[in-house]
């Protein structure tokens, strides 16, 4: 094949997974204080979300502009009919980046109102098992656990749920808590503006 052909498919393949990279990791506000990194998001979304886009410098065999479905089929032979098979596995990369990723950049407060009540946060060494005590208003969390943030949040939604008596399987719950600390988690939650911990 032509070394010219496989150098343009080369680069449509690294500009697609740069892409990529760029869409997992600049979720949070704090990896993209830059302007061209805020761009870079967007461009991103953009490119794998709107089917209007299109390339400007790659174009079709017929001299027409390449959509994210050309640029994947052309570089990678990916199937043009599972683009949103290719969505979904984008789409679940971030969300185990972001689960894994064990930074603390939720800032757990000393205290947080849920449902019109004052909840104090008891931090305390080595607690096996979070506490929720409802009468007492007390959170208590082991203060070495990498995911007390998650901890953090879920307690939280359990009482919300507890409170207002919405009834949901262990299962509904397990996934809505999931999905609630990676929307505070990416979206910087529980962050002072002038917090730089992240």
């Amino acid at each position: 094949m032509n070394e010219s052909l496989e150098n343009y498919k080369s680069l449509i393949k690294a500009v697609i997974e740069n892409a990529m990279s760029d869409y997992v990791k600049l979720q949070h506000p704090a990896n993209r204080r830059k302007k061209y990194l805020q761009e870079s998001l967007i461009v991103a979304s953009a490119m794998f979300f709107d089917s209007s886009f299109r390339f400007t410098i790659f174009v079709n065999n017929d001299g027409s502009k390449m959509s994210i479905q050309d640029a994947l089929f052309f570089s990678m032979n990916f199937p043009t009919n599972s683009y949103n098979k290719f969505i979904n596995n984008l789409l679940n990369d971030m969300e185990l980046y972001w689960y894994d990723k064990h930074f603390q950049n939720i800032k757990i407060p000393n205290e947080v109102s849920i449902c019109g009540r004052l909840y104090f946060i008891n931090l305390i060494e080595n607690l096996n098992n979070t506490i929720c005590d409802k009468e007492k208003l007390l959170i208590s969390l082991d203060k070495n656990n990498r995911a007390k943030d998650r901890e953090f949040i879920n307690s939280c939604l359990k009482i919300i749920v507890d409170t207002n008596e919405i009834k949901i399987s262990k299962d509904d719950f397990k996934k809505l808590s999931k999905a609630l600390y990676l929307f505070i988690k990416i979206n910087g939650g529980f962050t002072t503006e002038n917090d730089t911990t992240t």
